[in-house]
């Protein structure tokens, strides 16, 4: 029978002193190949982790994608509620883009290692659906991260 969870490797390596680096912070992000739907696996078949701008712009990317509140293995404040802002017809185009930049920005900021949202950009891509591209600066404890992304449902 086959696995159905992936295989993580937690070993950070043999040798005591690199276990008390200050450098591992513990907050390895298991990596994730959005486009092809898998986990990315070393040559081992072991999930790759990774902790600085590689790992956060990951997490970044899976917290926009997750819509807030619908599976239980996350928190409450994790994930976004931008599908619910794009369904609602009582708000027209204005107050959804300012609705938007609040729930982009609220996705975000609970993740301890994100400082600070920068302003957020919204414009419209497309006349016949609702699809904005959103451009803004994720300032994180590994540096600043630049996202620019389509908000959709």
């Amino acid at each position: 029978m086959s696995n159905l969870l992936p295989k993580i490797d937690w070993s950070f390596g043999s040798d005591e002193e690199e276990h008390n680096s200050e450098e591992i912070t513990g907050y390895l992000t298991p990596l994730f190949d959005f486009r092809a739907g898998e986990f990315v696996l070393d040559s081992n078949g072991v999930v790759k982790v990774e902790e600085g701008q590689i790992g956060m712009a990951n997490l970044i990317e899976k917290i926009h994608l997750v819509p807030r509140n619908t599976y239980r293995v996350y928190t409450d404040a994790y994930g976004s509620e931008a599908r619910n802002v794009l369904i609602d017809k009582e708000l027209n185009e204005e107050a959804k883009i300012l609705r938007l930049k609040e729930v982009i920005r609220d996705s975000l900021i609970y993740d301890e290692r994100v400082v600070d949202v920068s302003v957020i950009e919204i414009e419209r891509q497309s006349d016949e659906n609702d699809v904005f591209v959103a451009t803004y600066i994720v300032n994180t404890i590994y540096g600043n991260i630049p996202v620019r992304r389509e908000v959709m449902y």
